[in-house]
């Protein structure tokens, strides 16, 4: 039975989430429902997704479209660039779309985030419906209309707000997931866990010691339970102009990190999870009621190799000052009074910014 969970963007704007092992009756019921035009549609689709599913998204496209033009997105968070979205706007343009053809985003965060912000960009909008395939997907990027690609100078520091008409999560597309991106979806699931649900520690205990990961059996709930911590509060705050910005937790360190190896030391959820260790220490010492030990608990899932960045760390800093979160000439960090009650702050020091960068960096590492 397939959970469907409503974002309430507002009294005009709302749309399903849909979660199951397989959803191929609710998605053909949905375009066949929707005005969305089904002559034809843009698939924008993760070369290794291309390669492992391609065969069942065509077979489940060509019931619902009388043509499907595929545009196969390279695989890599440096791939989320100018260029690359450049391509996807010519590559729709190109084939005649109208404003009415639906952009499918078919693949992990990167695909989602980049297709995302093209469907916002050409013709002023066009229908965007997103197919994540990996876990952080599932649990984050395709969920509250954030879409955007990166700069050189920083992440994520191009793009717009921009919902789409629905979002299908089918657990099926998890049973090809590498290991690697498995740990990089548990990196949110983890920052869930700290701001809002520590009960989804245990949750996350559970999956890492499962001996085949997608084959959990909590694994749908643990995903519904983190879309409806977002879902919340996406609803309450769709800008972040206000609570959205908790889930920023580890997050602006998350950036920094990726931002200063160019996005090829780490996959996103690996500096995620050292930006929570950081931004834990740093709430603890801030005489938050919080332990980094109950993230250090997975640190040798992750297996990170982190202590030769520590001589690095005033380089590393350098880019938070560029985070598209800065307020005025503060950085801006997300801390914990105690597990699940998260705060926004921008008074920390540089030297305690620093010294939470050392305790990280020397924690996680195995």
């Amino acid at each position: 039975m397939s959970t469907n969970l409503n974002v309430q963007i507002s009294t005009e704007q709302a749309y399903p989430v849909f979660v199951d092992h397989d959803l191929t009756e609710i998605i053909r019921d949905c375009f066949n429902q929707s005005t969305t035009g089904t002559d034809r549609a843009i698939a924008v689709i993760d070369a290794n997704v291309d390669m492992l599913h391609r065969q069942a998204y065509q077979e489940l496209f060509q019931s619902i479209f009388n043509r499907v033009d595929w545009f196969v997105m390279p695989t890599g968070e440096t791939e989320k660039n100018v260029e690359n979205w450049k391509d996807v706007l010519d590559f729709a343009l190109e084939n005649e779309i109208r404003r009415n053809t639906p952009l499918l985003a078919i693949g992990g965060g990167v695909t989602g985030d980049l297709a995302g912000y093209a469907a916002s960009a050409i013709m002023r909008g066009l229908p965007l419906y997103h197919f994540p395939t990996t876990l952080l997907a599932m649990v984050d990027s395709s969920i509250g209309g954030k879409t955007g690609i990166n700069h050189h100078t920083g992440k994520n520091l191009i793009g717009a707000f921009y919902q789409p008409q629905a979002v299908f999560i089918e657990t099926s597309r998890l049973s090809t997931l590498p290991e690697k991106e498995w740990l990089c979806g548990l990196g949110e699931v983890l920052k869930y866990a700290t701001i809002a649900q520590p009960s989804l520690f245990d949750s996350v205990t559970e999956l890492v010691s499962a001996e085949k990961w997608h084959t959990s059996g909590n694994l749908t709930k643990l995903i519904r339970d983190c879309i409806g911590i977002k879902v919340d509060i996406v609803q309450k705050d769709e800008k972040e102009s206000g609570i959205r910005a908790f889930l920023n937790m580890g997050h602006t360190f998350a950036h920094a990190l990726e931002a200063f190896t160019e996005y090829k030391a780490f996959s996103h959820g690996e500096a995620v999870f050292i930006g929570l260790v950081a931004a834990t220490h740093l709430s603890r010492v801030s005489n938050g009621e919080v332990d980094e030990e109950k993230l250090l608990d997975f640190k040798q899932a992750y297996g990170l190799q982190t202590k030769k960045y520590i001589p690095l760390i005033d380089r590393i800093v350098t880019f938070m000052y560029k985070d598209k979160k800065m307020h005025n000439s503060n950085i801006r960090l997300v801390l914990l009074k105690a597990w699940g009650e998260p705060f926004l702050v921008e008074s920390c020091t540089l030297n305690q910014i620093k010294s939470s960068w050392t305790y990280a960096l020397e924690n996680v590492n195995i």
